[in-house]
């Protein structure tokens, strides 16, 4: 069951190194390592010499110029060639070293979509909380489409897809995450909750850092899978749950 783990990275070095020793030391082998970089103008070449030396077959390493965040992830969807894929960007890192190979064990190979909770972390390492918990965010155990109208309840760092189900993103929205999402539950036939935390993602990604077009962007995607009207409705519902979590 090979899985292609993508991370993709941009002058992010002094964070780059937990999320590649989160991923070299699974106990979990059957996997490829693909990391791509949109040509760093940091010591990000030089930090991946070191490991590309020490694990030559593991880890598969492109530095190039891209357009964006999700430029670069199609990039490496391109360039995988595991039955799953998932993504792990820089700052990210898996939970610990036998969280795959716990998910991998619990016979569900007939499952088009994986995924499971997602911890919260600083950029000091220091953990926030359960997103489901500490956030608006609440994480179903049957997930389907119509739970991402609420915005993107499950993190990328946590779902695994089956490639062949994959679409690429959409460019130049900072919600193509959720439109991704959405196309794959679409495609899936069968979906697996993974009752355990599958990941740390590192809070503070390019979306916190401009809220609004991030909000226009998901409106538009909204709008393009369930209508205006729908879009209209899923936002004001999003008002409310916000305004609900801010009093209690």
């Amino acid at each position: 069951m090979k899985v292609s783990i993508i991370t993709v990275t941009y002058n992010a070095a002094p964070l780059l190194s937990k999320t590649i020793e989160s991923v070299v030391t699974q106990i979990f082998s059957d996997y490829e390592y693909l990391i791509i970089d949109g040509k760093s103008t940091d010591d990000t070449e030089g930090l991946l010499a070191n490991y590309l030396e020490k694990y030559p077959n593991t880890i598969n390493f492109t530095s190039e110029k891209d357009n964006g965040i999700y430029d670069a992830m199609n990039k490496g969807l391109k360039k995988a060639s595991g039955e799953y894929v998932i993504f792990l960007n820089a700052g990210d890192t898996f939970i610990n070293e036998d969280v795959l190979e716990n998910i991998f064990s619990s016979a569900i190979t007939d499952a088009d979509i994986i995924y499971g909770k997602t911890m919260l972390a600083k950029q000091s390492g220091e953990e926030i909380g359960l997103r489901g918990e500490v956030t608006t965010r609440r994480l179903p155990i049957q997930l389907t489409k119509e739970d991402m109208k609420l915005g993107m309840v499950v993190c990328h760092q946590s779902i695994l897809v089956k490639r062949k189900i994959a679409p690429l993103y959409i460019p130049n929205n900072l919600s193509a995450d959720i439109d991704w999402v959405i196309n794959c539950l679409d495609r899936s036939k069968q979906t697996y909750y993974h009752d355990k935390v599958i990941s740390k993602f590192l809070i503070g990604g390019i979306s916190d850092q401009k809220k609004i077009k991030s909000l226009t962007d998901r409106f538009k995607v909204i709008t393009s899978h369930f209508g205006i009207w729908g879009a209209v409705v899923a936002h004001l519902s999003i008002v409310k749950r916000y305004l609900l979590h801010k009093v209690s």
